[in-house]
């Protein structure tokens, strides 16, 4: 009987041991890093802190960092797996254990704190994200999960931890979060500038949002000026601790920085990873960066009117190395946007000349200009239409409204203001008509309507002549009309008139030759279907904007194709012309033949 309970007792032993065995093998080939722990000191420790009258236990560890300390070094870790060795690049568990202060370092604290916070709490599961180091000093981020053994809640003897790699992961999150960031910034930066009341503002913000978003130590704008002999540092923004040099950095020779320059003036990126490095030709550049402590930096050309007008730089005086391709995806767009609101800036400035010439114009127009509401009351005169007329004084004019008073109703005029009130349309016509001071004159008027928001006729502009000054006029006007024509059809560029969507309806024989096609043949051609396909949606996006009325002109330097199927180069410059209402009507497309020029180079 003994005997045979002996064997069984073997057997059993034998079936324990497989199974430890099987368990031990989970355990040390698992996949994930697995942790065995000992708590059974932490325990302790929270029920002498309880006894101390403890409660809160947030409270306190959150208080009391050196507390937290304490229990990171009485918890006892009994064992790890295989893969644990393999993740922290561990050699033995041994080597692991020694090296655990620089594992769970000062990133891993406030996750461990909250860990025994839970366990003091009584919670015996817990789970959370922490990054942690190698032994090699490489950061990587971990999921965390603990869990206390059954059956030991009331000593935490038996704690188990597994630890899954997420570095991939959270890698792949921050690229998300910072393209979603460089995204809003472009936004951000694109927004800034509609409508923009203060330029200056604007752009050293935008220096700002891209220099801190690339980690650029400063960034800077330079304006060229004097057909870019001389260049200035206009706008700038420098990170905590980096010194200002736009003080330094005005009314500069720009010759002297050849090497930059070139690659500037060929619209070229300059990318420096180190400036210790650049060639020789470089040299110029090089002792200027190195006086400012410039390790590496990124400069980019600035177009106005598709011609460099300055260049935006980002400086870096901490570290060299390459600027990401992404940085360099800000910056570029950065550049365009900055340079984008420049030209409209250019152009508005233009618009406000224009307006002051347009006031010159109407003070010293030879011919009378009035303006008028609907209700015929006269708005404005120009001193011509006091001449015309005979008036002593402006304040004498538009005591007369052009809808009542007898004279202008006896002679019509007041009927064609009417109609043009009523109508909507330019109304032009001539009448003999005896002034209100006795003076007679054959007057010739041009009614134009001008309309509120909504389409409703507001104010009349009326242009006025008389017979003799009309016939000046007109034969001047025939003379103009004779010398564009001659201009148009002998001139040696190319030119050609297009519908607004670009569509060819008139060429000169200049035009004809460049492309090798007849004016029948040209006629009814889209412009793009003779472009280059890579230069063709630039082209396409500078016509739209004409169109949509966001500029008036552009220039463009493109390829096209010959009638043969030959690469010829041409510089495009496109006007909307419009009509005595403003609206757009056609475009003019001047087209210089460079093909020589560039092949020449």
């Amino acid at each position: 009987m003994a005997k045979g309970s002996t064997k069984k007792e073997r057997n059993v032993k034998k079936g324990l041991s497989e199974e430890e065995s099987r368990y031990r093998g989970l355990f040390e080939y698992s996949p994930i890093s697995l942790w065995e722990e000992d708590f059974t000191a932490l325990k302790s420790f929270f029920d002498d802190l309880q006894k101390k009258g403890v409660k809160d236990f947030r409270k306190y560890f959150e208080g009391h960092p050196e507390a937290v300390e304490k229990c990171a070094g009485i918890v006892n870790v009994i064992d790890v797996n295989k893969r644990t060795l393999d993740l922290y690049k561990a050699k033995s568990k041994k080597e692991l254990l020694l090296g655990l202060p620089k594992v769970f370092g000062e990133e891993s604290f406030p996750v461990f704190r909250e860990e025994i916070i839970a366990l003091a709490e009584g919670k015996t599961t817990f789970e959370s994200e922490a990054v942690n180091k190698t032994l090699k000093g490489d950061r990587i981020g971990i999921r965390l999960s603990l869990a206390v053994a059954p059956g030991y809640e009331g000593t935490l003897f038996k704690v188990f931890v597994s630890i899954l790699d997420i570095t991939k992961r959270k890698r792949a999150e921050a690229a998300l979060n910072r393209r979603l960031k460089v995204e809003e910034t472009i936004t951000g930066v694109s927004s800034r500038f509609v409508n923009v009341t203060d330029m200056d503002t604007a752009i050293t913000a935008t220096l700002a949002d891209m220099g801190t978003l690339s980690g650029a130590s400063r960034s800077y704008l330079f304006k060229l000026r004097d057909e870019q002999r001389m260049m200035d540092n206009t706008h700038e923004w420098c990170s905590k601790g980096v010194e200002s040099q736009k003080e330094n950095l005005q009314g500069l020779p720009s010759d002297m920085l050849p090497w930059w320059m070139s690659k500037l003036m060929k619209q070229e990126l300059i990318h420096i990873t180190d400036v210790s490095e650049l060639p020789k030709e470089a040299a110029a550049e090089r002792e200027i960066l190195e006086e400012q402590d410039i390790k590496s930096l990124l400069v980019l050309p600035v177009l106005v009117g598709g011609e460099l007008s300055g260049f935006l730089g980002f400086d870096n005086v901490e570290d060299i190395g390459e600027w990401s391709e992404e940085n360099v995806t800000l910056l570029r767009v950065g550049a365009e946007i900055i340079g984008n609101a420049l030209e409209r800036q250019r152009s508005e400035e233009a618009l406000r000349e224009s307006e002051q010439r347009i006031r010159l114009l109407f003070d010293c127009a030879p011919v009378g200009i009035l303006t008028s509401d609907k209700t015929g009351t006269i708005l404005a005169v120009n001193p011509a239409i006091l001449k015309i007329l005979g008036s002593p004084s402006a304040e004498a004019t538009k005591a007369i409204n052009l809808l009542t008073f007898p004279p202008l109703v006896d002679a019509g005029v007041s009927a064609d203001f009417r109609q043009c009130l009523d109508t909507g349309e330019i109304t032009v016509s001539e009448h003999p008509y005896t002034t209100a001071w006795g003076k007679k004159i054959h007057l010739r008027y041009h009614l134009s309507p001008i309309k509120d928001e909504d389409g409703t006729v507001a104010r009349v502009l009326a242009v006025v002549e008389d017979f003799t000054a009309l016939k000046e006029a007109q034969d001047a006007l025939r003379t103009s009309e004779e010398l564009f024509r001659a201009i148009f059809d002998r001139s040696a560029v190319g030119i050609a008139r297009m519908h607004l969507d670009g569509r060819i309806f008139e060429t000169n024989l200049a035009l004809q030759r460049f492309f090798g096609y007849s004016g029948d043949e040209l006629r009814g051609k889209l412009v793009f279907d003779l472009s280059h396909p890579e230069d063709m949606l630039k082209d396409y996006a500078l016509l739209k904007e004409m169109v949509d009325g966001k500029r008036d002109h552009y220039q463009i330097e493109k390829r096209f194709f010959k009638k043969n199927g030959s690469e010829v180069r041409g510089n495009l410059n496109a006007s909307m012309m419009h009509d005595p209402t403003g609206k757009p009507e056609f475009i003019v497309a001047v087209v210089e033949d460079i093909t020589e020029r560039k092949n020449a180079k």
